[in-house]
């Protein structure tokens, strides 16, 4: 075997080895992508289950435009109906002096 045929089967050899590698890393991308995919879909599901509990915790933190309008419709209502009762039992206390 001369130089010239030995330098061919190297290169030969080199470009099949090349050409095994780059596939073998090809279809390891794929397996990475597709599990990082897979994987992504129950943490994204996790993900939005706990941003629902957040905003769910929160919303019983704080209270809407409505709920704080029927609070002070209902304290107002308490308050008027405490002065009518307080006013009607002064006004029978000072009627029976």
């Amino acid at each position: 075997m001369t130089k010239e045929d030995e330098a061919k089967v190297r290169d030969l050899i080199k470009t099949s080895i090349d050409k095994e590698l780059k596939k073998e890393k090809e279809d390891f991308e794929k397996m990475v992508t597709k599990m990082i995919k897979d994987s992504s879909k129950p943490q994204k599901d996790e993900f939005m289950v706990a941003v629902k509990k957040e905003i769910e915790s929160l919303d019983k933190k704080f209270l809407t435009k409505q709920q704080v309008k029927e609070l002070m419709i209902n304290a107002f209502l308490k308050q008027s109906r405490f002065m009518f009762e307080k006013s009607k039992f002064i006004t029978s206390y000072f009627n029976d002096l």
